[in-house]
C-alpha cells in the first residue's frame, strides 16, 4: 500500500511539479532507505526509526538530511491527500558548517589544458568548460538542447529545478569550444549519447572520474565546479543578488553562503599577514 502511494506521489511530482531525474532519483533512495529501516508505515515511530537506522549505516550528515527532506515531502503529499491523518515532520540532523571545497586554479588550469581527440573527449571537456564557465548545475547542462544555444549573443538557456528558465551568458572561450563540440555531431541534445539520446548522469560521473585520475587531480563531483564559479564571482567582486540569479537558487539565503565563504577568506588572509600579529 505504501510503495504504491509512493509510486502515484512520484507520478504527480514528474507530471505536476516537473522534478529533474536526480530529484526522482533523491526520492527514490530515500523511500529505499526508509523501507530497509523496517518501517511499513508512516508514524513517528517508524520516521524517528528511519533516521536510527540512516546513522547506524554511518551515511554521511548530508546525506541523512537530503533523505529526510524526501520523506518530509511524501509525508506532505500524504497529508495533503487525506492518506495520514497529521502532516509529520522530521527534523534534520545537525551538520557541522565546513568551507566548501573546490578545484585550485591549477587543477582547473589542468582540466583546461586538454586536447580532446575524439567526439567522446570533446564532449567531456564542452561539458567540464560549460560547468567552470557559467556555474549551471549538471543536469541543467545535460538537458540543453541546440535551440537553447544562443552563440550570436552569447547566452544559453538552461532549465533549472522544477522546470524554471532562466537564460546565463557565456564566454567567448566558452563560444569556441561549444561551436567545435556542436559541429562534431549531428544531434539536437548537445551533450548527447551516439544514438543522440541524453547522456546519464552516472556514465558522464564514471568518466569524469576516469578523467580526473589521467590529470592526477582529485576526483571530486561536477558540484564542486559550481562552487568554484560561485566562490570566483564574489572574489572577483560579483554581487550576491546577480549570483543568485545565474545560479538559479530560489533563496538568496542559499547564496549568501558564498558571500561568507568570502569573508572566511579576509579574515584567514588577515590572520597571515597583520602587522600586530607579527610584531607583538
Amino acid at each position: 500500500m505504501l510503495t504504491a502511494l509512493f509510486e502515484q506521489f512520484l507520478k504527480e511530482k514528474h507530471y505536476l511539479k516537473g522534478i529533474s531525474p536526480l530529484t526522482t532519483r533523491s526520492y527514490r533512495q530515500a523511500f529505499d532507505r526508509f523501507t530497509k529501516s523496517g518501517a511499513t508505515e508512516i508514524s513517528k515511530a517508524s520516521l524517528n526509526q528511519f533516521v536510527v537506522y540512516m546513522r547506524e549505516q554511518e551515511l554521511a550528515t548530508t546525506s541523512c538530511n537530503i533523505s529526510i527532506r524526501s520523506i518530509n515531502a511524501f509525508c506532505t503529499w500524504l497529508y495533503e491527500n487525506e492518506h495520514i491523518p497529521e502532516n509529520l515532520k522530521l527534523k534534520q540532523v545537525k551538520e557541522e558548517k565546513r568551507v566548501l571545497t573546490g578545484y585550485t586554479d591549477e587543477e582547473i588550469k589542468k582540466i583546461l589544458s586538454l586536447k580532446p581527440e575524439d567526439l567522446y573527449d570533446w564532449r567531456l571537456y564542452s561539458l567540464a568548460c560549460l560547468l567552470i564557465d557559467t556555474g549551471i548545475r549538471i543536469e541543467e547542462a545535460l538537458t540543453i538542447h541546440r535551440k537553447d544555444v544562443d552563440l550570436d549573443n552569447l547566452l544559453i538557456k538552461v532549465r533549472g529545478k522544477r522546470n524554471k528558465e532562466r537564460v546565463v551568458p557565456i564566454s567567448l572561450e566558452l563560444r569556441k569550444v561549444l561551436l567545435k563540440l556542436l559541429n562534431k555531431h549531428p544531434h539536437d541534445i548537445v551533450f548527447a549519447t551516439r544514438s543522440g539520446q541524453r547522456l546519464s548522469y552516472r556514465n558522464i560521473l564514471r568518466e569524469w572520474e576516469i578523467l580526473c585520475h589521467k590529470l592526477e587531480i582529485p576526483y571530486r563531483p561536477f558540484h564542486q565546479l559550481r562552487h568554484n564559479f560561485a566562490l570566483s564571482f564574489i572574489r572577483e567582486g560579483g554581487d550576491v543578488f546577480t549570483l543568485r540569479r545565474l545560479l538559479g537558487h530560489s533563496s538568496i539565503q542559499t547564496t549568501s553562503i558564498y558571500v561568507n565563504l568570502q569573508t572566511e577568506d579576509l579574515k584567514r588572509a588577515h590572520a597571515k599577514t597583520s602587522i600586530l600579529g607579527r610584531l607583538k
